[in-house]
C-alpha cells in the first residue's frame, strides 16, 4: 500500500513537471521576451516557469521525502552542489571588492545570474527528467526547436531586417519586438547544442520511412550555423561534427584526408577568401577592435585585484563608466569570453573553478562514455550528452553565455542524458 501511494505521489507531480519543463525547453532561447508585472518587475517567460516547476517540485520532494523518511535527491544531485557551491564562494569573495554604492546590485547579480540559473536550469532538469519516455520527448521538443530557429534563421538571410556588412542569418522580429535579441551569435550558441540533441532523434529513427526527412531537418540545422557568420559557431559546430565522425562514423581521419584532401584545401581556401572579403568589411573588423578594447579593460581591471575580482557583474557598470571606451564603442552589452570577463569580475579564483567546473563535467561524462561497448545504443545517448558539454565549454570561451539559460539548459539535459544511460548500463549488469 505504501508503494502504490508513493507511485500515485510521482505520477500526480511528474507529469505536470515534464510537461511544464517541455514548455521550458520551447522557450528558453527567446530570453527578451518579458513578463512584465508593475514598473520594477520583468522576467523572461521561460524563468516564470521555470519558477513553477521548481515550486511544484520542492512540494514533491518535501511530500516523498516525508513518506520516504529520506531526502529523496537523485545522488548526482549532491555532487552537483559542490560546483554550486564553489560558484558561490568565487563570487561571494569578490563582494569584498564592489563599490558600497554597487554592492546590492552584485548580491543580486549573484543570485539571479549564478545561482538561480544553476539550481533551476542544471540541477532541477536533471531531478525530473529521468526515464527513456521522459528523455525522447526532450529531444523531440529540441529538434522542433531546432526547425523554428533555423527557419527564421533562413528567412532572415533571405529577407534581412537589420542592416549588416553582409548577409547572415539572425534571430527575427516580432511585430517589431526582438524576443530572442539580434545578434547572429545568439542563434549559433542555441543551434549548435540543439544540433547534437536533434541527431540523437535522427539517430532513433534512422530506419524509419520519414527518417530521411528528420536528416533534412538536421542539414537545414547545420547550414542555419553556416549562414549565421558566427567564427565561434563555425569552431564549435565543426569540433562537435568531427567528434561525433570519429566515435559513431569510425571515419578514420588519415584515410579520410588522403582520399578527400581536396576538401580540406577547399575550406582553407574559403578561409582565405572570407578573410580578404567579408572579414574585412566593417562589421567584422569594428568587432575585432571592440573585443580587443574589451580585452585590454578586462586585463587592466584584473590587475587591480588579480585574486578575487573587482566583483560579481560590476563588470559592465565599471566599463559604461569609462568615457573614452562609450566614446569609441558605445555602451558595452557584455564582455565576449568566460575568461577574460571572470578574471575581471572574480579574479584568478573564479577562472580556475570555473574551468575546474567545466573541466569535471567533461571529464565525468567522458569516462562514463567509455563503460559503454560500441554496441550498446545507449553510448550514443552519452556522446550527444559528452558533445553538447564540450560544446558549451568551447562556445564559452568566447562568449558569455555561461550566466544564462542558453549555457545551464543544455548542460542540464546532457547531464539527464547521461544519468539515464547510466542508469540502464547499471540496470543491465544487474541482470
Amino acid at each position: 500500500m505504501e508503494i502504490a501511494t508513493l507511485e500515485k505521489i510521482k505520477n500526480t507531480f511528474i507529469k505536470p513537471l515534464t510537461f511544464l519543463l517541455l514548455v521550458v525547453v520551447l522557450l528558453y532561447p527567446f530570453n527578451q521576451a518579458y513578463w512584465h508585472y508593475g514598473w520594477d518587475v520583468n522576467i523572461p517567460y521561460a524563468d516564470l516557469i521555470i519558477i513553477f516547476v521548481g515550486i511544484i517540485w520542492l512540494v514533491y520532494l518535501i511530500i516523498s521525502s516525508f513518506k520516504n523518511k529520506r531526502l529523496g535527491l537523485n545522488k548526482q544531485t549532491y555532487y552537483n552542489l559542490i560546483p554550486l557551491a564553489l560558484l558561490i564562494l568565487a563570487g561571494g569573495l569578490s563582494l569584498f571588492n564592489v563599490w558600497p554604492e554597487q554592492l546590492l546590485a552584485s548580491f543580486k547579480y549573484l543570485w539571479r545570474f549564478v545561482i538561480f540559473y544553476y539550481i533551476m536550469y542544471f540541477i532541477l532538469p536533471q531531478e525530473i527528467i529521468q526515464t527513456k519516455k521522459q528523455l525522447w520527448l526532450v529531444v523531440k521538443c529540441f529538434y522542433i526547436l531546432g526547425i523554428f530557429l533555423s527557419i527564421m534563421g533562413i528567412v532572415s538571410f533571405v529577407w534581412p531586417e537589420v542592416s549588416h556588412s553582409f548577409r547572415m542569418a539572425t534571430p527575427l522580429a516580432w511585430l517589431g519586438f526582438f524576443p530572442y535579441a539580434s545578434s547572429h551569435n545568439l542563434l549559433a550558441e542555441a543551434l549548435v547544442s540543439i544540433t547534437m540533441f536533434s541527431w540523437l532523434l535522427v539517430y532513433r529513427y534512422q530506419n524509419k520511412n520519414y527518417g530521411k526527412f528528420l536528416y533534412l531537418g538536421l542539414v537545414l540545422m547545420i547550414g542555419t550555423v553556416v549562414l549565421t557568420f558566427s567564427r565561434t559557431g563555425w569552431l564549435v559546430l565543426f569540433i562537435e561534427l568531427l567528434l561525433l565522425s570519429l566515435f559513431y562514423y569510425r571515419v578514420n581521419i588519415k584515410n579520410w584526408f588522403k582520399n578527400y584532401w581536396w576538401t580540406l584545401v577547399l575550406v582553407l581556401l574559403a578561409g582565405v577568401l572570407y578573410l580578404f572579403t567579408l572579414g574585412q568589411t566593417y562589421f567584422v573588423t569594428s568587432s575585432n577592435v571592440a573585443r580587443l578594447a574589451m580585452i585590454d579593460r578586462s586585463w587592466q581591471l584584473f590587475l587591480e585585484h588579480p585574486m578575487i575580482g573587482n566583483g560579481v557583474g560590476t563588470w559592465q557598470s565599471i566599463v559604461s563608466s569609462d568615457i573614452y571606451y562609450v566614446y569609441e564603442f558605445g555602451q558595452p552589452l557584455e564582455q565576449h569570453g568566460v575568461v577574460w570577463k571572470l578574471i575581471a569580475e572574480q579574479g584568478l579564483l573564479g577562472l580556475l573553478i570555473w574551468l575546474g567546473i567545466m573541466i569535471y563535467f567533461i571529464v565525468w561524462s567522458g569516462r562514463i562514455f567509455y563503460k559503454f561497448s560500441p554496441d550498446n545504443h545507449w553510448r550514443w545517448v552519452v556522446l550527444v550528452g559528452w558533445l553538447v558539454i564540450i560544446g558549451q565549454f568551447v562556445f564559452q570561451l568566447f562568449d558569455t553565455g555561461y550566466y544564462s539559460a542558453k549555457m545551464w539548459l543544455p548542460l542540464g539535459m546532457a547531464f539527464a542524458l547521461v544519468n539515464i544511460a547510466k542508469y540502464n548500463l547499471n540496470l543491465a549488469k544487474t541482470e
